[in-house]
């Protein structure tokens, strides 16, 4: 800042000066004009102090350095969502536009009758402090979305991403999934008997789940899912989990599924199929959902369903954040990770105890049973054939879940849970 002001004085010195001797220079001793070869200035040099040039090859590999992994990111998830919007031949209507503003200002009231209201304040006290109208603060909000540097080319950008990724949602069936999820193959076991008793899955799924979110939700998942959301999906633990609850009717409950979590009994609660058809046959749909709730969620999940499915070489250097996560989560969902030990003391009389240690030396312990060994782990089978990671990667329109790590930034437990 004192830089500036140095600066500034100097110059506004400079033009006073100037503007006094003005009538003292002759009009002889103004200096010819340079050749236009002499003018044109080299593009390659931004500024020169005392003679030493400063190249824009300088500038760019600092803002590479400092920005570049962010910014390729995000380019990255540009050229995929366009692509898809030519391919689809999807645009953005001036009056699609202004629906999505209108439903993001109504947004943005809400947040703050919401936080106004937890202050202990009402609302109608609130506008009077304000001195404005609720239609007042509507029309402020927007001209402020509309003033943002590039704000059409970013709204129009959003209503196309919205579009693909409904038209994504409804374009694949759906599995509306419930779990409980526990330590060992025994407790599950228990799990089960307690749902052949009659329990509600919701009860017992408050009582014995050791996932935090389930347990709050009557067991139900983040969002319903679609086939191969386990790749990007925190709340899926992996390939068997997914293909068991494909496998099950609506209604049906799930012997004990093993994870790298632990045990999981799975119930499917609904199942939607997909609609047939080009994005022209579902466009009707589609534009009813533009501002539905859940369209962040979808959104994001959308655009990580977009990387996972894509081939992206990387040949810029830099380390891709969501590259190198969804990898990392597919190779620990297929087996290539260690699973947890199971708890020794919980085991039934009359049930295979789980193995905590693999007997290293079976002749030396008959009494051990060694022949039961080979069969403890069951429900380990090839992680659904290993599927491929087509050339990288979810984030996260939504979806979920803000946003878009595979391993930790699946579709955020934001609307409930329960999107069909």
């Amino acid at each position: 800042m004192i830089y500036r002001l140095i600066v500034c004085l100097s110059l506004a010195f400079l033009a006073i000066l100037a503007g006094g001797m003005s009538g003292t220079v002759k009009a002889a001793e103004a200096e010819p004009p340079k050749p236009a070869e002499e003018a044109k200035a080299d593009e390659s040099v931004l500024a020169v102090v005392n003679g030493e040039e400063i190249k824009r090859e300088q500038l760019v590999k600092i803002l590479l350095e400092r920005y570049g992994q962010a910014e390729l990111q995000d380019l990255l998830v540009h050229v995929l969502v366009d692509q898809q919007a030519k391919a689809n031949h999807i645009e953005a209507t001036d009056a699609e536009m202004d629906q999505v503003i209108q439903a993001e200002v109504q947004r943005r009231i809400n947040d703050l009758k919401r936080q106004v209201m937890e202050g202990g304040m009402k609302w109608e006290d609130y506008l009077l402090r304000a001195g404005a109208t609720e239609a007042q603060m509507r029309d402020n909000l927007k001209k402020q979305l509309l003033a943002q540097k590039d704000a059409k080319q970013m709204l129009k950008d959003r209503v196309i991403l919205t579009k693909l990724a409904w038209y994504d949602f409804l374009h694949r069936d759906r599995y509306d999934v419930a779990q409980i999820q526990v330590d060992t193959e025994a407790e599950a076991k228990e799990v089960i008997k307690m749902l052949n008793e009659k329990k509600d899955f919701g009860e017992v799924a408050a009582q014995k789940s050791k996932d935090q979110f389930t347990a709050s939700t009557e067991g139900r998942l983040q969002m319903a899912f679609s086939e191969g959301d386990y790749k990007i999906r925190p709340d899926i633990p992996g390939p068997e989990f997914e293909r068991t609850a494909m496998s099950l009717k609506v209604g049906e409950v799930s012997a004990p599924v093993k994870s790298n979590v632990g045990w999981h009994v799975i119930k499917l609660i609904a199942k939607d199929p997909g609609k047939p058809g080009d994005y022209k046959a579902l466009e009707p749909d589609v534009q009813k959902l533009l501002t539905d709730p859940r369209t962040t969620q979808t959104s994001q999940l959308y655009v990580w369903r977009l990387i996972r499915d894509s081939k992206i070489e990387n040949k810029s250097g830099f380390k891709l954040d969501f590259l190198d996560q969804l990898r990392e989560r597919v190779e620990g969902m297929t087996g290539k990770t260690k699973p947890p030990e199971e708890k020794p003391g919980e085991t039934k009389p009359g049930e295979e105890k789980p193995a905590e240690k693999p007997a290293e030396k079976p002749e030396e312990k008959p009494a051990e049973k060694p022949a039961e060994k080979p069969a403890e782990k069951p429900a380990e089978k090839p992680a659904d054939k290993t599927p491929e990671q087509a050339g990288g990667d979810k984030p996260a329109d939504s979806g979920g879940t803000d946003d878009a790590k595979p391993a930790d930034s699946g579709p955020a437990p934001g609307d409930g849970g329960k999107t069909k």
